[in-house]
């Protein structure tokens, strides 16, 4: 400890001006005057957990998975200080292999494939007057003028008053639908220059408090109905939408279009559904710490979504009626162990299993993905020089993200084929190369994967390193 006080004290001097003394100069004892035991103390026993921690770490054979905290200094001479390390995590899983959940995805009939056709059909149609009562799929444009039935003493009537307003009667109800959901439908039959009167009586929990448990009588005058004129369902109607030369090569892409997005809506339950199984089996254990970070990464990538947005997180937050605490416990951590919970379940199958990836399919991976970005990415376009240049970092994140994608869609698919008995007895069988085990999260479609945590920490008598610990489940 004497030895790490004079060298705390020739650092402080160098670092700071000690009058007469040039940088690093000054006597032990003049350093003490001039900055006191207590920071040369503080200094010394920065510099001497530094020196020892790792060597303590190594001889307890201790994984740490995030920095420590000081708990207590029990003596200074000798030096005993007591330091509590955050652990690796710990998962058990349950009896996995012997879970049995079907898998039962059926193809999307001919009616899906029409209704796709017809909603195609929609966005290329174009509108002109008609004289003909309203119908669905219209668009009106009418006078409208509010007025409450019953208004207190006092109180201004009129609650609504729009000329020329814009109306599309859609063929099912939205809840952003003006003045009140539903009140398009009260148009049909009716055609230009019909007037009608619609009373409403609005709840108690409408977002506008001057309409609150009122009833509004609504005056209407349509002033003009527009049709919706579809395009032929032909040939060049394939070609107006770029997709396809003809109608039956229109239909066939819609068809597996419409299989695919079916085929993921379906994977995505499934495989939630398939993970919280495996999460209620499991006993996991983590210490804090790691909850902590993953906070912090949500709270900073979706304050970098805003700001992509052009939208603050201040006024995100006033939005919600939550100040940063609130926000925090009531949504952000929840969605953190959730995360963090669902990573090391995943983690410890892919381990579990031996899942492995070959190495040639990683490097076409690669290729498509990097390709990928240079054409659609702009700023990794000029980062890699039109794909011409391979900085090392963007290397490894490219790599980092598709060998996670590719190590959870395969474990994914081998615990698909366990569940439905396809491999019950079987051990898993090493391809090529063994993929490195790495950070399998994002692409997990099971949200809910809580379990019953712990603390996984133990008291050791060395300070962390002041370096920022990499997550050791990740």
């Amino acid at each position: 400890m004497e030895s790490a006080k004079r060298r705390a004290a020739r650092k402080l001097s160098e670092r700071g001006k000690v009058p007469g003394f040039r940088p690093g100069k000054a006597p032990y004892d003049v350093v003490r005057r001039h900055y006191g035991d207590e920071a040369i103390l503080e200094q010394a026993l920065d510099l001497l957990v530094d020196e020892i921690y790792p060597q303590v770490l190594e001889q307890e054979k201790i994984e740490p998975a995030a920095p420590g905290s000081l708990e207590k200094v029990e003596s200074l001479d000798p030096a005993k200080l007591v330091f509590r390390v955050p652990l690796r995590p710990e998962v058990k899983l349950g009896d996995y292999r012997a879970l049995r959940q079907p898998y039962e995805f059926k193809s999307p009939g001919e009616e899906e494939v029409e209704q796709a056709i017809q909603a195609l059909r929609r966005i290329y149609a174009t509108t002109q007057a008609v004289e003909r009562p309203i119908q669905v799929e219209d668009f009106v444009l009418i006078d409208l003028v509010g007025k409450k039935v019953k208004p207190k003493e006092g109180e201004e009537a009129i609650v609504a008053e729009r000329k020329g307003h814009a109306i599309y009667i859609a063929q099912e109800p939205r809840d952003n639908e003006y003045p009140y959901q539903g009140f398009s439908r009260e148009l049909i039959g009716l055609k230009t220059g019909d007037k009608k009167t619609v009373t409403h009586k609005f709840g108690k929990d409408v977002e506008d408090e001057a309409l609150r448990g009122t009833t509004v009588a609504y005056e209407v005058e349509v002033k003009s109905v527009r049709g919706l004129q579809l395009p032929e369902l032909d040939d060049e109607f394939a070609r107006m939408t770029g997709v396809a030369d003809t109608l039956a090569e229109l239909r066939e892409a819609m068809r597996k279009d419409i299989e695919q997005k079916s085929k993921d809506n379906y994977d995505d339950q499934y495989f939630e559904d398939l993970m919280e199984k495996i999460r209620a089996d499991a006993v996991i254990k983590y210490p804090p710490q790691l909850v902590d970070a993953e906070v912090k990464e949500m709270l900073e990538d979706l304050k970098e979504r805003l700001a992509e947005q052009r939208l603050e997180y201040e006024t995100f937050l006033k939005v919600r009626e939550m100040d940063e605490a609130e926000f925090v416990e009531a949504e952000v951590r929840p969605a953190a162990i959730r995360r963090l919970e669902r990573r090391l379940i995943m983690d410890e199958l892919i381990e579990s299993e031996k899942i492995q990836l070959d190495a040639d399919a990683l490097k076409d991976e690669f290729r498509q993905t990097w390709d990928a970005l240079v054409q659609h990415n702009e700023a990794f376009n000029r980062a890699t020089s039109g794909g011409t240049k391979h900085p090392n970092n963007l290397v490894q994140a490219v790599m980092l993200d598709i060998t996670s994608r590719m190590l959870v869609q395969k474990t994914l698919e081998r615990i698909k084929a366990l569940a439905n008995g396809e491999v019950e007895g079987q051990e898993a069988k090493p391809k090529k190369a063994a993929a490195k085990k790495t950070k399998a999260s994002a692409e997990t479609p099971a949200e809910e994967t809580g379990a019953g945590s712990g603390s996984a920490e133990e008291p050791v008598e060395a300070k962390p390193k002041k370096r920022t610990a990499a997550k050791k489940a990740e």
